[in-house]
């Protein structure tokens, strides 16, 4: 009975939120569990000696993640809030140290018809970030943290999961970046793998294994190297199997 209660109030707080641009339906923000967990990466970032697969994973972190070697690297997010958000507090000492800006693009958006993975942002705009912006962007305003030249608004009909992927290894190859850092979601993270993984992979490993079938838990990071190569004369793209690293959190258990 409690239901058609909880529906009506959802419908009035969301014809409250209308006018000023915000919803809890469409492009859904990160909830409050999402903020713990992506404050919980946070701080797993600055402890490398808890990471999983300690070796690999503290060089990702100290080089890439963290920015700390001379490689030069990229931090990209797809246009939605949560993905936004989840982003800026987890890579916070990161960014808000080196001033650099973060790439928003329409191509990371996630493969979903459901309302909470269409976009409220226009092109070149920076969706409603007022639920994180107090305690992440300071003195800066938002406009000043982001990269909008490839936000290109909502993914249009004609886009599919295929092409946005595509698109995107476009984008990274013709980047001059080494390492790209990526906050995306678990349905696009798991079909690139399924897509650019080979289709036959040692049992043993079981990283790549997992990539394959699962997905990356909520605020999960794993590391992998992206190859570009020619193939009847098309660009083509390869994730090297031997390359997936479990830096922070993992997969889902099936």
């Amino acid at each position: 009975m409690k239901l058609p209660f909880r529906l009506f109030f959802a419908i009035l707080r969301e014809v409250k939120l209308f006018a000023s641009g915000d919803s809890s339906f469409y492009d859904s923000p990160l909830n409050k569990e999402g903020i713990e967990q992506a404050f919980d990466l946070k701080k797993s970032l600055a402890k490398v000696d808890t990471l999983r697969d300690k070796s690999d994973a503290r060089e990702i972190v100290k080089a890439v993640l963290r920015g700390e070697s001379n490689s030069k690297s990229v931090i990209c997010s797809s246009n939605l809030r949560r993905a936004i958000a989840t982003t800026c507090i987890g890579l916070h000492d990161r960014w808000s140290k080196s001033n650099e800006r973060i790439h928003v693009l329409t191509c990371l958006q996630e493969m979903s018809r459901n309302v909470d993975a269409l976009a409220l942002a226009p092109k070149h705009a920076v969706p409603d970030m007022s639920r994180i912006s107090k305690e992440i962007f300071n003195k800066r305003q938002p406009e000043q943290v982001f990269d909008l030249t490839h936000q290109n608004g909502n993914k249009t009909l004609k886009s599919n999961g295929l092409l946005r992927m595509k698109e995107f290894c476009e984008w990274a190859f013709q980047s001059e970046a080494e390492y790209i850092i990526v906050g995306g979601h678990s349905l696009y993270f798991k079909t690139f793998f399924n897509v650019y993984l080979p289709n036959e992979i040692d049992k043993n490993n079981r990283n790549a294994l997992d990539a394959k079938t699962k997905k990356i838990k909520n605020s999960g990071v794993v590391s992998f190297v992206l190859q570009s190569g020619e193939h009847a004369g098309k660009t083509t793209w390869r994730i090297d199997p031997s390359s997936v690293v479990v830096v922070h959190a993992g997969f889902e258990a099936k």
